[in-house]
């Protein structure tokens, strides 16, 4: 007997939803947030697959491809999702400040609004894959390396939930199911305190199985808002495209001619240096690795007549907030111009009426991804090379991830503790250890804290003040430090997937710092 594929998704889902309720106590949602602990996960994960018709997605083979319309970032967007039935994923977003994430299905990589490609890895690349996995339904597979289990508490009124441990072990997520259509309803997880999560609606018939026509995103207090156009099954070129390396723009050039060293100097505000700006240089600008970006002052910006170029959000110590771009033309700092840099919008001039430095912005890791950096501590000389012609045999390297656009290492200490840390050179402070690392290891107890404030982009936030026995950054041991234990769920340190940030405190310490972000390593001299 022949059945076609949406008689046989009818079937399954039938079978399944008799399944479900058996299993389950007959789940009605009165019922369901009571009961969630007698139903077994096989039983659940079948039922929802039944109701998606499975069966028929796999039966295309290769996977999925879905073209969408939307609004990202305050600007019209078309979405381009390649969804390969392996778990490998190319996810495009084409706009006027795009960007793309993608698995090549051992390493990822992502390319960011100024065309800049770099690895995706640790808690963004768990992020992306949570994303990708859910839209594209691989996580029902059997070959998805998540651990699930069920939920032991029902945060939403008809649903139940399934959570979901990456393989890095560095986020959890949690997928919310509808009990009277057994669809996925949302996908959730948690960095810096608020909730993230992917919401699925309109779900659709396509050729035998169900796919949401409505997907928005909330990531760092924004949304982006998704409408499917068309699904259709990944063709070859589809398949090769989530392999395919993306080039380094070609938006930065050396004149080797021109000195390394550029005009610099150290103060109360920071690391600052002199670029040219859009045929200006009468602005400073701070140096800085923990911003993610680069931004510009408004007035400065509006003095220079840069176009203004869609919105979004951004996180800062006091959590998040909205953004606006700004649109330049050429940067050039000693050897390397770069041409259209795009700019975050930030207030700064207030910093200007009692400086004797006018703070223009900050150059971060837009600058910082193009070029070698070398500073020279005691003095703030800093000088700019190319990459891959820099080297330094009295530097101890160390290899940095990008969870974010912050570089991060791994850093050792006292009571044989080690962790993952931001390194941020404008903060002035040795050392924040982020709450969720505060509260696994338990810093709080046996420990003579000092209430304090720590202020920044996006507000104010409570911490303490103590000390440790001992930190090792870059191969130096640093003994009694003071340190900051954040406390606060808002804000960059309410972070629960990495250890903390190491500020100025510490690196000042250094006879000489060396960012090679394009190296992905951090040399540091003693």
């Amino acid at each position: 007997m022949s059945m076609n594929p949406k008689s046989s998704r009818r079937l399954l889902l039938s079978l399944g939803l008799l399944l479900f309720c058996a299993m389950a106590g007959c789940l009605s949602e009165d019922k369901a947030d009571t009961e969630l602990q007698e139903v077994d996960l096989a039983a659940v994960l079948g039922s929802v697959r039944a109701a998606i018709g499975f069966d028929a997605l796999r039966a295309g083979e290769s996977g999925l491809v879905v073209d969408a319309t939307g609004i990202a970032s305050g600007l019209p967007c078309e979405f381009h999702y390649i969804l390969l039935s392996d778990g490998r994923f190319r996810m495009e977003c084409d706009s006027e400040l795009g960007s793309v994430a993608a698995f090549t299905g051992s390493e990822g990589f992502r390319v960011d609004y100024t065309g800049m490609p770099y690895p995706l890895e640790h808690w963004s690349l768990e992020v992306k894959t949570i994303m990708a996995w859910t839209i594209g339904y691989y996580w029902l597979s059997p070959e998805c390396p998540w651990e699930l289990r069920l939920g032991e508490d029902v945060e939403e009124a008809g649903s139940l939930g399934i959570a979901a441990r990456m393989p890095l072990g560095v986020v959890d997520a949690r997928i919310r199911i509808d009990t009277r259509t057994r669809l996925p309803r949302t996908v959730s997880w948690s960095i810096y305190g608020d909730e993230d999560r992917v919401e699925f609606d309109d779900y659709r018939d396509v050729g035998g199985f169900l796919y949401p026509y409505h997907i928005q995103i909330t990531e760092d207090g924004g949304r982006t808002d998704i409408r499917v156009r068309a699904v259709a099954a990944a063709s070859q070129s589809a398949v090769d495209a989530c392999g395919t390396p993306v080039p380094r723009p070609r938006d930065a050039y050396f004149n080797l001619e021109v000195p390394a060293a550029v005009p610099s100097a150290i103060t109360n505000q920071g690391l600052l240096v002199k670029p040219r700006v859009d045929g200006c240089d009468d602005a400073w600008f701070i140096l800085d690795t923990g911003t993610s970006c680069n931004v510009i002052d408004r007035h400065y910006a509006d003095d220079l007549r840069m176009e203004t170029r869609g919105r979004g959000r951004a996180i800062g110590v006091g959590g998040t907030s909205d953004i606006v771009f700004r649109q330049g033309a050429v940067l050039t700092l000693g050897p390397v111009a770069m041409v259209d840099p795009v700019f975050v919008q930030g207030e700064y001039s207030y910093r200007s009426r009692t400086a004797e430095y006018r703070i223009g912005g900050i150059l971060g890791f837009d600058f910082l991804a193009r070029c070698v950096a070398e500073v020279d501590i005691a003095s703030g000389a800093v000088s700019i090379h190319r990459p891959g012609d820099y080297a330094n045999d009295c530097a101890i390297w160390r290899e940095i991830v990008f969870a974010t656009d912050v570089p991060a290492l791994e850093c050792t200490m006292a009571g044989d503790l080690s962790g993952i840390f931001y390194i941020d050179s404008a903060y002035s402070g040795n050392v924040t250890f982020h709450k969720g690392y505060v509260a696994e290891q338990g810093l709080l107890e046996g420990r003579e804290l000092e209430p304090v404030t720590l202020g920044g982009y996006g507000g104010d936030v409570s911490a303490y003040r103590s000390e440790i026995d001992w930190f090792e950054l870059g191969g130096k041991r640093f003994e009694r430090p003071a340190i900051i234990l954040a406390c606060s769920d808002r804000g960059a340190s309410s972070d629960r997937v990495t250890a903390g940030t190491v500020g100025g405190g510490l690196l000042s310490q250094f006879e000489t710092l060396i960012f090679d972000y394009p190296g992905k390593r951090i040399g540091f001299v003693y």
